[in-house]
């Protein structure tokens, strides 16, 4: 599209200075064309991949950036109303995941949740959980998610999305009501062992999908040029 506009802008100094028409003819107008369709192409193109990269990639990372970041938070004696601005967390040492209190809810994926305790003591109410997706059973609490199998890690990254943390509050009301348990204010988290570590590799996966778009943009568009050429060129010559 930008490179459209610059050729309609040249265009259109040449033709207040008396250089040129306004109006293409003969080959010229065939290349506008060419590069009018494929500039439509891509802005067609570009605009919904875009919405998807920021909407699957980059708007949690920016959401996240949003709000404040927490260092020795205890789930035993915290509750969720005291971090509801929290973005980025790093729990005390001692806190772990109680996979015992796991659950899982399907609807097309999975939700799967799990309390973050202290030495797994059974608490007055389980306002932090580690989350993921497809990472457990429905059935079993099998959570498998996130870094689950390290005992260095401390962190959590806030879930944002709204879709996704109304299934994870189904899911956790299904583990109030299989494990006797309460859950006042739960905060959602993806299970880290370091949290800007986390931060950056989701914020490369958007830049990547935007590099790969962007190249793989050029590969068909010169491959559209280099058919464009052969054609016109054959054309010319008969």
């Amino acid at each position: 599209v930008g490179l459209y506009c610059l050729y309609r802008v040249q265009l259109s100094c040449r033709a207040l200075f008396g250089q040129s028409s306004l109006v293409e003819t003969g080959r010229f107008a065939v290349w506008a064309l060419f590069i009018a369709v494929t500039a439509a192409v891509a802005f067609g193109v570009g605009v919904p991949m875009g919405s998807y990269n920021y909407s699957k990639n980059m708007r949690g990372i920016y959401d996240v950036q949003s709000l404040n970041a927490f260092v020795e938070v205890n789930p035993a004696t915290m509750r969720g109303q005291e971090l509801m601005d929290a973005g980025r967390v790093q729990f005390v040492s001692g806190a772990n995941i109680n996979l015992n209190l796991a659950n899982g809810f399907k609807n097309t994926d999975i939700y799967c949740v799990a309390p973050i305790t202290v030495n797994n003591a059974a608490l007055a109410s389980y306002d932090f959980w580690a989350v993921g997706k497809n990472c457990c059973s429905d059935q079993l609490a099998d959570f498998r998610c996130g870094a689950y199998k390290s005992q260095e890690a401390k962190g959590g990254v806030r879930v944002t999305d709204d879709v996704d943390r109304d299934f994870y509050r189904l899911a956790v009301q299904q583990a109030q009501s299989a494990h006797a348990i309460k859950a006042i204010h739960p905060l959602f988290f993806e299970w880290t062992g370091d949290t800007h570590e986390q931060m950056l590799n989701d914020e490369r996966a958007g830049y990547q999908f935007f590099l790969m778009g962007m190249m793989g943009h050029f590969l068909f568009q010169a491959v559209l040029v280099a058919i464009a050429v052969t054609c016109f060129t054959k054309s010319r010559f008969e």
